[in-house]
């Protein structure tokens, strides 16, 4: 891979940045109408139904995952290809994974509707009255997965085209559709249940139609040959298949986790761990966006050999990662004590130190986020896969040896937490050996300098911890104060000069816009 380099190829990061600003903002009003419209749906349909729904809802994910692998990997290629800009070979590659995807479509609703049906009538517990609307619910995710699969090509063309606006007001109008919906639920005469599944199929429905009608008329790429060039999909199956074995080593260290909780200390202790989980899931929220919207610069960057660009890419998801991340997490973590107590009412057991070591972890796996999306753009992922694959594995035995001496229920939390830290340095490594040419100093220094602001920016709210005796107070005050040192600092310490130039547009914009607004 040479170094090549021609204006026009350059990373965009005021376009990536203001995609992640989009998404964030997408994912922050839907996580909102999305509260709203559960609250309403659980009561409309009350614990009987709700549950039938959750567990047929459940059901499929069992047999559809290979599909959300096969995704990743047609995600990455078409990027790829468009990034080399040859528009045949994008067309050729796009017809291909479509009719990848319709095959293991056909294949897995086969398989979904033999394993659902027994499963409905002879291993849930779902009372007599409810049988037919059950079927139902599962007959409608069956065909919704369908839909889904067969979508996975066109979304991947958004993605690579870095269309995500038409992504965020699709993902509003679904989720006030949603909220519609539930409404429609609560004052419905009809059976709720079916009403309430028969109007989520619409909505998922509609809107993968409608992203598959704004594809065919955009993009020239999403209009599929007859024919098909088999030789095309040799490195996308080898690629889904490193990446299948990878996940599948990940999915079994969460679920041991879960399992060696369980075992040890009880149902009270998988709680915590799930309430714990929750919360950190919703600050990862923030985070995911950033990923999805620098991820296509990376690929693009490596399909035209420019590493230098595709470095600058890395670096510029890696600051801004770390940094939305910490301004959100580090409150968090002082504060976990009085929200779980907002939140829930009461505090679980060992739940606020249970979130401080996942926020830790998770910190740490943004360290390593943008070493492993180089890594996917390279498409060699017989090193990660293995590599990673039985990294994640080793920490069930440690966690298991440390329950079995210590029985410290922490110590699990302990064991995550270090080895995200320490898969830094094996991605590193990994991907120094694939991309010799590319220097991860860079990287290295960006890491650095972020852990110091993130330190330094919590050293006053920490000492305020003594002075500030009411919680609701210490709260707001901490909150504002690390947010507001910072972000101060990582503008003016650790930002380039472009990067701030970016900030300054938007927060110039915003203020034009209130004005606008005022009069």
């Amino acid at each position: 891979m040479t170094e090549t380099r021609s204006n026009n190829q350059d990373f965009n990061a005021r376009r990536a940045s203001k995609n992640a600003s989009l998404l964030i903002f997408r994912s922050v009003i839907t996580i909102a109408i999305g509260l709203i419209t559960s609250r309403i749906i659980f009561n409309a349909l009350g614990i009987e139904d709700y549950g039938i729904n959750v567990v047929i809802a459940g059901i499929l994910p069992a047999f559809t995952f290979v599909g959300g692998i096969l995704a990743t990997a047609t995600s990455r290629f078409l990027t790829f290809e468009i990034g080399r800009g040859n528009k045949q070979l994008i067309r050729e590659t796009f017809t291909a994974t479509f009719y990848a995807h319709l095959a293991l479509a056909i294949i897995l609703v086969g398989i979904c509707e033999v394993g659902g049906i027994y499963l409905l009538h002879h291993k849930l517990n779902i009372p007599e009255t409810r049988e037919g609307a059950a079927m139902i619910a599962l007959q409608c995710a069956i065909i919704g997965v369908f839909f889904n699969i067969t979508q996975a090509p066109y979304n991947a063309i958004l993605i690579a085209r870095e269309q995500f606006k038409i992504y965020a007001y699709v993902s509003l109008t679904s989720a006030l559709y949603g909220l519609l919906s539930a409404l429609l639920v609560k004052y419905t005469t009809f059976d709720k249940l079916i009403v309430y599944v028969i109007l989520g199929f619409t909505n998922s429905v509609g809107c993968t139609l409608y992203l598959r009608y704004y594809c065919l008329r955009h993009y020239q790429e999403a209009r599929i040959y007859h024919r098909i060039r088999l030789i095309i999909l040799k490195p996308i199956i080898t690629y889904t298949a490193w990446n299948l074995f990878g996940n599948s080593c990940l999915a079994i260290h969460h679920q041991s986790r879960n399992y060696l909780v369980n075992v040890f200390f009880g149902v009270t202790y998988n709680s915590s761990t799930s309430v714990a989980t929750t919360v950190s899931g919703s600050v990862d929220g923030f985070t995911g966006p950033i990923q999805s919207a620098f991820s296509p610069s990376i690929t693009k960057q490596y399909a035209q050999g420019n590493l230098k660009e595709m470095q600058r890419a890395m670096k510029t998801t890696l600051r801004f990662s770390l940094i939305v991340y910490a301004m959100i997490a580090i409150p968090l973590a002082l504060n976990a004590e009085l929200l779980f107590q907002l939140w829930l009412n009461s505090v679980p057991i060992a739940a606020p130190d249970v979130l401080r070591w996942i926020l830790l972890a998770s910190f740490f796996a943004l360290m390593s986020s943008p070493l492993g999306l180089a890594i996917h753009a390279t498409g060699k992922l017989q090193l990660i896969s293995i590599i990673g694959g039985l990294y994640v594995l080793a920490q069930f035995f440690i966690i298991f040896a440390l329950y079995s001496y210590y029985h410290n229920y922490l110590h699990a939390f302990v064991v995550i937490a270090m080895g995200n830290f320490f898969e830094v340095f094996q991605r590193a490594a990994i991907l120094k050996k694939q991309l010799p040419q590319l220097s991860l100093r860079p990287l290295f220094v960006v890491n650095a300098k972020v852990i110091s602001l993130v330190l330094f920016a919590a050293i006053l709210p920490f000492i305020l911890k003594d002075y500030i005796a009411n919680p609701i107070l210490y709260l707001v005050i901490t909150t504002l104060l690390y947010i507001t040192t910072l972000g101060g600092t990582a503008f003016l310490l650790l930002l380039e000069q472009h990067e701030r130039d970016i900030i300054r547009q938007y927060v110039l914009q915003f203020s034009v816009k209130i004005r606008d607004f005022q009069k």
